[in-house]
């Protein structure tokens, strides 16, 4: 009896305990059920994804980037193959260990390899992070001899950038540098690798749409430790297509040749189309240095230099013109028959306004001129007389009329617009009433007035061409393929309403300035042909306490057109703090102009061919509206002093 009770107590205990295994064999089954519908179902794709990034992978191949000529065939920024060493991380168990290899075996610092690793944070699955550039061939050994044993590394080869003629032309051309963070934000740039080279500034950014290309693909099989066993389909990049510019290299050179050392700038054109001939900013850079990232004891070189490299004094800086300026008054004189070109006013030297004297910068004087006498021997008294019964409002509208106080439309970034002040202006900007003593500063290029080196040049163009103004331009002509080319002509911008018979008489005095005696710019003739121009001294306001120096000299002016006759190429030149503009700029215009009339030593092959010129009946010209000016330039205007 006790023992059937014993055997029913334990059946029923091996029950129970046979039931709770059961559940637990259910729990750990459903469990383990769950588990694998979530790998198989939720995760499925991300997993597959990643076994066959194991096996299989899609690499973004870079395109080749456009190469960018000057007009005459002339490769200005061109390709370049180098060696690159480069990071898998996906492929690394331990990157600070591979950092140390690589610091042991190819003297890369594991901080450098790290900071790379930290800085690809942004970029796609599997994309190679580059560590270092440029390799060496040395370099290129060390790293096959050691690739198997470092995770994750290989050698690849680059198409990068070169600019085979260093820093001419640097601010134009601009430079090329890695996708920014705030670039990597744009859709545009979604396709390619993070550490392409876009263009960052000048042509290279203003044309970076067309030069960049489209990226590749290459699908490669890869073994367990990440290193590529061949490669299964490839989709060729499509290169970024070549751009011809208006730049003409001699002329160039030339340029710089002549401004030497010292800071400022010179801009020629084209008269009769626009094109940029010449543009030169100096000091420059040297834009290689952007390509592979430059040290940073360098940046810090060029960005501290107190002339200011970086700077772009051709369009992106103004100044007062000086002198240069007295053409506008003089041609709103005779426009409004405020005066004729016979009528004389005596210079003893200075001009007595109010309690004050404003004085010429011949303290003699000049004795008794007319307006020929007074352009080419630039008699400051004569327009001072002239700008005040004129008035600010009458001289700026004719200034505007010629381009002056805007922008000029050059396909460049952040062009400053200048300014040309009147009494609406300096009510709105300044909240104060114009006083007449400031249109005397103002007649003379002095005061609020502020022009950029490109809009003196375009100005001039206009007075070669009898008022009729052309866009300034850069880009003669896009290469699609080896046999299409997108060309460019010329665009006009609308004609200034000035008297044909006023263009001549101001023509014929700038004539004066540099072929005449007593002219200001007798350093400017060359035998090659007729020169015109006008030389300017701006006067420099305070720079800060203390004595003289170079940087408290006047800033120096030439602008000029040749031939006179039939005008080709317009110019304009200003060295900062350079003295006096017959004496500093007007001898670098010559050089400028002699270059371009006596052409390159060697002919190249065109790059354009002749059927693809512009049509040599340009369209008419229409109406342009200068811009206002832009506050920025409203604001850092300031009265300045007499025209010396």
């Amino acid at each position: 009896m006790q023992y059937e009770e014993f055997n029913q107590k334990d059946g029923l205990d091996t029950g129970k305990k046979l039931q709770i295994l059961a559940i637990f064999f259910c729990i750990g089954f459903g469990i383990l059920f769950l588990r694998l519908w979530h790998l198989h179902v939720i995760k499925g794709e991300t997993y597959r994804a990643r076994a066959e990034n194991n096996r299989v992978r899609v690499v973004s191949v870079k395109p080749p980037r456009g190469i960018i000529y000057d007009r005459r065939g002339e490769p200005l920024a061109e390709r370049h193959s180098s060696f690159s060493l480069t990071l898998t991380i996906e492929d690394i168990h331990d990157v600070k260990q591979v950092a140390a290899d690589l610091e042991r075996y190819m003297k890369i610092p594991a901080e450098e390899t790290l900071a790379k690793v930290a800085e690809s944070k942004r970029r796609k699955p599997f994309e190679p992070v580059t560590i270092r550039e440029n390799l060496s061939f040395e370099e290129v050994a060390m790293a096959e001899a050691h690739q198997y044993e470092l995770e994750g590394l290989a050698v690849a080869v680059e198409i990068t950038r070169s600019y085979p003629h260093g820093d001419t032309a640097s601010h134009l051309l601009g430079y090329v540098g890695r996708i920014t963070p705030s670039q990597m934000e744009d859709n545009r740039y979604d396709d390619f690798p993070s550490d392409t080279l876009v263009g960052q500034n000048g042509v290279e950014k203003v044309l970076d749409d067309l030069l960049r290309g489209k990226p590749g693909t290459r699908m490669i099989e890869v073994n367990v430790v990440g290193r590529e066993m061949r490669t299964l389909q490839t989709h060729e990049p499509e290169p970024g297509v070549d751009a011809v510019l208006t730049l003409d290299l001699n002329v160039q050179r030339a340029a710089e040749k002549a401004l030497g050392n010292r800071a400022g700038s010179i801009v020629a054109l084209d008269t009769s189309t626009g094109e940029v001939l010449a543009f030169v900013s100096k000091p420059g850079f040297d834009p290689n240095l952007f390509v592979y990232g430059m040290p940073a004891d360098t940046w810090n070189a060029l960005s501290r230099n107190p002339d200011h490299p970086f700077q772009n004094r051709a369009s992106q800086s103004s100044y007062p013109p000086g002198s240069v300026f007295k053409i506008v008054t003089a041609i709103a004189g005779l426009e409004t028959e405020m005066i004729t070109p016979d009528a004389t006013i005596h210079c003893s030297g200075s001009y007595l306004f109010g309690k004050r004297s404003f004085g010429c910068w011949k303290r003699s004087g000049h004795g008794t001129v007319d307006m020929h006498r007074a352009l080419v021997e630039s008699c400051d008294v004569y327009f001072y007389d002239l700008g005040r019964r004129l008035g600010i409002d009458t001289v700026a509208k004719y200034a505007r009329a010629l381009g002056l106080g805007s922008q000029t439309s050059i396909e460049l970034p952040s062009e400053k617009s200048g300014l040309i002040p009147d009494r609406e202006w300096k009510q709105r900007v300044r909240k104060e009433q114009w006083y007449q003593g400031e249109t005397l500063s103002a007649s003379i290029g002095q005061g609020y007035v502020l022009t950029t080196p490109l809009q003196i040049a375009s100005f001039m163009a206009a007075v070669a061409n009898d008022g009729k103004k052309v866009q300034p331009t850069i880009v003669k002509s896009i290469k699609r393929n080896a046999a299409s080319y997108d060309v460019f002509p010329a665009t006009f911008q609308g004609s200034a309403a000035i008297r044909p018979e006023t263009m001549r008489i101001i023509r014929s005095a700038l004539m004066g300035v540099v072929h005449e005696p007593g002219g200001t710019a007798g350093s400017a003739r060359t035998p090659l042909a007729t020169v015109a121009g006008k030389t300017g001294t701006a006067q420099v306001i305070s720079l800060g306490k203390g004595g003289g120096g170079r940087r408290y000299q006047d800033h120096a002016w030439f602008a000029a057109f040749s031939p006179v006759d039939s005008p080709r190429i317009a110019v304009a030149v200003m060295v900062e703090h350079g003295g006096h503009g017959g004496s500093a700029a007007a001898p670098i215009a010559r050089e400028v102009i002699e270059a371009f009339l006596r052409g390159p030593i060697v002919q190249t092959a065109p790059t354009v061919p002749a059927e693809a010129a512009p049509a040599a009946t340009p369209p008419p010209p229409a109406e342009n509206t200068p811009t206002e000016p832009t506050e920025e330039d409203e604001l850092d205007a300031g009265p300045g002093g007499r025209d010396a």
